[in-house]
């Protein structure tokens, strides 16, 4: 049933070198983050223009790695009995960047 399946973005770090990875789409790719401060992007990510999104940690000790990006471009459909790690809930303020990113690349780069 459509009402029970979610279609989540996927947070990486590229190994660490975030969205200046060779390769990568900047474009498709934001910071997301979990302190009250995003990180810096790295000088070779100039090509992300997104703003940072932050998550509310749904743990005091839930923290995401200072190199994490997410890829707006790409989602995956789970059902909502998959288990999967929960890190916490967008924050209110970022949620309407988030949307309009993730409506904005779909757009760009299709299934």
């Amino acid at each position: 049933m459509a009402d029970e399946l979610f279609t989540p973005s996927p947070i990486v770090t590229y190994r660490g070198q975030g969205a200046g990875k060779k390769g990568v789409d900047q474009n498709a790719h934001t910071i997301i983050y979990t302190g009250n401060r995003p990180p810096n992007k790295q000088e070779s990510e100039q090509g992300m223009r997104k703003s940072p999104l932050r998550v509310v940690p749904v743990r005091a000790d839930e923290k995401l790695d200072s190199m994490s990006r997410v890829n707006l471009g790409k989602t995956y459909t789970i059902e909502w009995n998959t288990k999967v790690k929960e890190i916490g809930d967008v924050e209110h303020n970022s949620l309407e960047y988030y949307n309009k990113y993730v409506m904005l690349s779909l757009r760009q780069h299709p299934a």
